[in-house]
This record gives C-alpha cells, structure tokens and sequence, in this order.
C-alpha cells in the first residue's frame, strides 16, 4: 500500500508551563526521529511554536490565530491528506510513536511491513491502531505462534487519537470525512474531548470499521503530561456525564452503560444490596429479583434485600431514583455506595475496589454492515483474507 507520511498535531502546553513545553518538545523531537527512521514524510501543524522549535527536514503548516482544538487541527491536516494520492497515512499527537526494541517484535518495523501489504486486504477498514501497553498487556499474548504466521487485526469501538492510521477516504471512497469540529471544541471554557471515538462511529455507519493490531504497539511518551487533561478522575466524570449522552443522542443508542453486564439493553427493574461472606456489603441491581437472590443466597450472600424501581432502567438514569429511597435516607453503607458511583465521593471513585460505571458498544446500532469482528492476514504475502468467525476461531484455538 501507498503509505509514506505522519501527519502531527502539536501544541507544547500553556505558556506558563515550563516544565510540561520543555518536557514535550523533547517527547516530539524524539518523534521525528524515530519518523525518519522509518522513512517517513513529516508534516506538523504547529501551534504557538518559538522558532527554535522547528526541526529541519519537516513540512510545517504553521497556526499562528487562536489556538485549534484536536478536531479542528486534525481537520486541516486531513485537507492536505485528500489532495495526495496515499493509501493510508499516520496521524498522531506530538509525543506518540511505536515501540520499536527487540521484545516488541513486529512493532520494531511495523511501517515498512504495512507498506508491504496489498491495500485490497484493507477494504473494509478505515482505520487501524495499536495496541496500546497502559491498556493491554502484550508480553505473554505475543507468544503465540499466530502472530508468527499472520498479522491480526480486533475491531474496536475505543479510538483513542494518539496514533491512528487513517485510510485516504477521498481516494477509496471518493468522500472527505472530516472530525467533528463542532461538538467537539470547547464546553465551559474546557475542552469536550472524544473526537477519535467520533470519528470511529461515522466510520463504522460507512462500512469502514477501526481495528486494533497488536503488531504495532503504541509508545506515548507524554501520558503523564498532558497538555489537554491531567485529571484522571475529572476525565472519567466527563466520559459517564457528557461524552456518553452525546454519542447515544448523535449516533443512536451507540453506548450500554453499567457496572458490569453488557446485557443492559433492557434495563434494570430492581436495586438492592447485599452483603457477601467477607462482609463486605455492595450494590445489586437485577430484572429478575427473585432470581438473583436466590443466586446470591447459593453464593454465601447475607441480608439480601431488592427494591422495584418505578420503570426498567440504566444505571445512570437511576441514580436520582437511588437517591431519594428511603434505603439511601437510612442506611449509611447504601448510601456511601451510592455516592462512589455517583462520583459524589471524589477521588474514590477512582480506587479499583469501589463501584465504577462502565460503557459497552451496542453493535446492533454501530455495526449495520456487519463487519468481521476479527480477521487476519497471512505473512507470507499470500492474499488470503478470511473474516470468518469459523476461521479465526480455530486460528485462536488456545486463546483463553
């Protein structure tokens, strides 16, 4: 495939912050390199640069108005993407690159090894990312013969902007697809993050689906040292609050959200709690209360105690319900509980052992071409791309 060039937002950080410009001009200069090293073009829309911050053998769009949010500066590089006649192109953030040591096996030149494929392989993908080791482990998985043998590619819902290699939708599809630079621009003076995972779902509705590859593996350099957000807990707030409403309401009921269960799409009809053999008391929720408490009662469960709610509903959609209960008047553990998952008790909320609320993609709505959820391509050059969940299946036999 025709894939020759790294387009890069940059912004080294509020000009008060020393620390974190000092620290992410070093982060980007070790992106260029490694760029180069990998025989890349580099193009950079550079925000409230010094000149001293400009590298040599770079292509330079220079902002020099108000600063652009991520979608607005993605945006225009991808109007000079469109104007060339590339297959793919990576699209990165200023301090993000791909692990490139020994251990990190295919990640070390997984440039030149895309470049090497057939772009047929990748009709129905608009978009791949890497795997990325903060958030999935690849030492042991690595191991497997599979990957000796086959690239192999997950689809994901979870887009996140740091690193992405972005399909040429003009050349392909002959449409220009753009970030959604209106909703996601600044909310209250903050940012309204997301646009990646936005992007993704209108993707998705075109027939063109986001996969994760564990070939590539996603080194970001400044993760501790955002220039955008540097609040874990106030950034989960915002993800249940803000983002997860606004998805549902652009893109269809795109979002499930819970403490657990992925099988949420009818809702909960019962809350309660209960207390479990260590003594540690929790919240249940459940559409079959007897059912469950009887399950609850076989696992060694005490004071087992379920409420109907007043219609079937979405954990977040039943907080204020929990919060007028009279359980929540009088009983302080159902209260506390409440409040962790509620984000009313701050930093707690963050703690792995309290109550937190997850997402899960609803694929009915996102994924009406039904796109494979897995497939793989052989490494011997042989065009034998198979989708089939059959096939993958065997490949993946001691998967656990």
């Amino acid at each position: 495939m025709n894939l020759n060039t790294i387009y890069i937002i940059s912004w080294f950080g509020p000009r008060g912050e020393n620390k974190i410009r000092h620290r992410r001009v070093d982060y980007h200069n070790r992106q260029i390199k490694w760029a180069k090293d990998n025989n890349l073009n580099i193009v950079v829309l550079a925000q409230d640069y010094d000149e001293d911050e400009y590298a040599d053998g770079v292509t330079y769009i220079k902002n020099t108005g108000d600063l652009l949010p991520p979608a607005a500066a993605r945006n225009l590089l991808l109007k000079e993407y469109y104007k060339t006649n590339a297959d793919f192109a990576i699209f990165a953030d200023n301090d993000c690159v791909l692990y490139h040591s020994e251990q990190h096996k295919d990640s070390v030149d997984f440039v030149a090894r895309l470049q090497a494929l057939d772009v047929d392989h990748f009709k129905h993908v608009g978009l791949i990312l890497p795997q990325n080791p903060a958030q999935h482990a690849f030492s042991n998985e690595l191991k497997k013969p599979i990957y000796e043998s086959h690239y192999t590619f997950h689809r994901t819902s979870k887009v996140g902007g740091g690193f992405m290699v972005i399909k040429n939708f003009k050349k392909h599809l002959a449409k220009e697809i753009y970030f959604d630079d209106t909703m996601f621009t600044y909310k209250d003076g903050q940012l309204f993050p997301g646009e990646d995972t936005d992007f993704s779902f209108t993707l998705w509705k075109l027939g063109q689906g986001s996969y994760r590859t564990i070939h590539a593996l996603m080194c970001e350099y400044g993760r501790k040292w955002s220039t955008w957000v540097d609040n874990q807990h106030a950034r989960y707030q915002f993800h249940i609050n803000d983002f997860v409403p606004a998805m549902n309401a652009k893109h269809g009921h795109v979002y499930l959200t819970g403490t657990g269960s992925a099988n949420l799409l009818k809702g909960y009809k019962y809350y309660g709690m209960s207390r479990s053999k260590n003594g540690a008391a929790a919240l249940r929720f459940a559409t079959d209360a007897k059912e469950r408490t009887s399950k609850l009662r076989a696992a060694g469960h005490t004071e087992i105690q379920y409420h109907p709610l007043p219609t079937a509903m979405h954990i977040p959609d039943m907080i204020p319900t929990l919060e007028a209960s009279n359980l929540y008047q009088t009983n302080d553990e159902f209260r506390s509980l409440v409040d962790k998952m509620s984000g009313k008790s701050g930093k707690k909320q963050m703690k792995g052992h309290t109550v937190k609320l997850k997402t899960f993609t609803n694929w009915d709505i996102l994924d009406p071409n039904d796109l494979p959820r897995k497939f793989h391509i052989p490494k011997d050059g042989s065009f034998e791309i198979d989708p089939s969940e059959e096939l993958f299946a065997e490949l993946f036999a001691e998967t656990p």
